[in-house]
């Protein structure tokens, strides 16, 4: 079975197919948007590789290709793509019609309360590798985030994470769950004793803050992008009034 691959597919099905809606216009930052993939994915499929090393977790050849690269089936090599390829386009769709920014007034007390929620419960399990290292790379990258960049688009962003757990809850359940009425393997398998051995709906919560680091990656090396592209646009518009 083609599972992990079909999975990929589907996820970007939508987001493709409604890039070229008028009003977000999703394929007029994609110029922007594949950088911060490519940036966002060297970082998690490294990352993947050596936890896939340490038997934090690993692959059902039975839904795979076959075709592994850097110790990863191709699937999951695609998957750090597809993913957030589908989830900054539900950022740009929050950011076109949430224009006033609801959640301007909770980002101070949500990222001081997530971060420092991630930093407990990474102090409390350093032996535990994917609850230790995923939920303290959380902590300092928002932290780093709200300190560095004055908390910069994390309305916005903490909107769209809240959403994308939506298709989240389908993806990963679906990868850690298997097909219980075609076939209840799993696509993905976990170490138990490398994580909490707490699950929502049979996610472990790790996959969760994961979800939630990956996905602030990319969305603010995109925003970077942006920023970069229009501070050179700037001058040059300058430059042809004069």
């Amino acid at each position: 079975m083609f599972t992990y691959l079909i999975i990929n597919l589907l996820t970007v099905l939508g987001p493709l197919i409604f890039s070229f809606e008028s009003r977000v216009r999703y394929v007029q930052k994609w110029r922007y948007l594949f950088p911060a993939l490519l940036l966002s994915a060297v970082v998690f499929i490294v990352w993947d590789h050596w936890f896939t090393k340490w038997g934090v977790w690993g692959f059902n050849p039975a839904y795979t290709l076959g075709l592994d690269f850097f110790s990863l089936p191709l699937e999951e090599i695609i998957f750090f793509f597809a993913i957030p390829f589908a989830c900054v386009f539900i950022y740009e769709v929050v950011g076109y019609f949430d224009k006033e920014s609801v959640f301007q007034p909770l980002v101070k007390p949500a990222t001081l309360l997530l971060g420092s929620l991630f930093l407990i419960v990474a102090a409390a399990n350093p032996g535990k590798i994917y609850t230790s290292i995923t939920f303290f790379a959380a902590a300092v990258f928002l932290y780093w985030h709200f300190y560095r960049l004055q908390g910069r688009y994390l309305a916005r962003f903490y909107l769209m994470f809240l959403f994308s757990l939506i298709p989240f809850f389908i993806v990963n359940g679906v990868l850690t769950n298997g097909l219980p009425w075609i076939d209840p393997g799993p696509v993905v398998w976990y170490n138990n004793a490398q994580n909490l051995g707490l699950r929502v709906m049979g996610i472990p919560v790790e996959d969760f803050v994961y979800s939630f680091l990956m996905l602030l990656t990319v969305v603010t090396f995109y925003e970077f992008l942006k920023i970069k592209a229009g501070r050179q646009s700037a001058p040059a518009a300058s430059q042809g009034a004069s």
